[in-house]
């Protein structure tokens, strides 16, 4: 019941399953707590009492994507956490599109990013790379059986968020305003020497006329003085 009604929670506005899938990392970062109290090994704990650790986020992430119809497996194996120390860990796989990709709810929490702020979200360990994920996780021999012999996912298209305040992709409609429009692009920092942003979209009609007429004021709205 309780997985229901968070996926009743998702916005008819998010029709594709990137979308689908951001929401609900987004819930589980916001409504679970990294605590060792009661059932924190499962999703029962972390959805119903809001305490898991990492299986239970990862059981919880899993559930409600499977919910909506998106291929998802629990991964295991350790992973180097913040001091250093290798640890037990799950993470998730996620299918979309054909794309293989990674997601880590748990390290994406800000309590484990050290982060006060409650409303904190981290993005960087969300639909990420297999390369980018086993920099420091590690599969054990169980879950390498579930990876594809290639992802192939680059890490260069809309699915994956970075550094900065946006998502990296959106769905435009002829009637977005320059300023929607901006609060979907995701700083990269500084790239030969000029700030870079990254934004992907969908688009419900003419995408190029709308970017024609539109791009003067969405580059203002990013705070660029600059052209976009």
């Amino acid at each position: 019941q309780k997985i229901n009604q968070i996926v009743a929670g998702i916005p008819s506005s998010a029709t594709s399953d990137a979308e689908k899938a951001l929401y609900l990392h987004d819930y589980v970062v916001k409504n679970v707590t990294y605590q060792k109290e009661g059932d924190h090994q499962t999703a029962a704990g972390a959805l119903l009492d809001g305490k898991a650790v990492c299986a239970g986020y990862a059981d919880a992430y899993l559930r409600l994507l499977t919910a909506v119809g998106i291929e998802a497996h629990t991964i295991t194996g350790d992973a180097i956490n913040a001091a250093g120390q290798r640890e037990s860990h799950a993470w998730t796989m996620v299918v979309i599109d054909g794309k293989c990709l990674f997601t880590d709810v748990t390290w994406d929490d800000p309590f484990i990013n050290g982060q006060q702020d409650p409303n904190y979200i981290s993005y960087e360990f969300f639909n990420i790379t297999l390369e980018q994920m086993n920099k420091d996780h590690f599969p054990d021999a169980e879950s390498k059986k579930l990876l594809p012999a290639k992802c192939n996912h680059t890490g260069y298209d809309f699915y994956t968020t970075k550094q900065g305040t946006g998502t990296g992709y959106g769905i435009f409609g002829s009637n977005t305003t320059a300023r929607e429009a901006a609060k979907y692009f995701r700083y990269l920092g500084v790239v030969d020497g000029a700030d870079a942003f990254i934004c992907e979209f969908r688009f419900d009609g003419d995408g190029a006329a709308w970017v024609s007429e539109n791009w003067v004021e969405v580059a203002k709205a990013i705070g660029l003085s600059g052209s976009l």
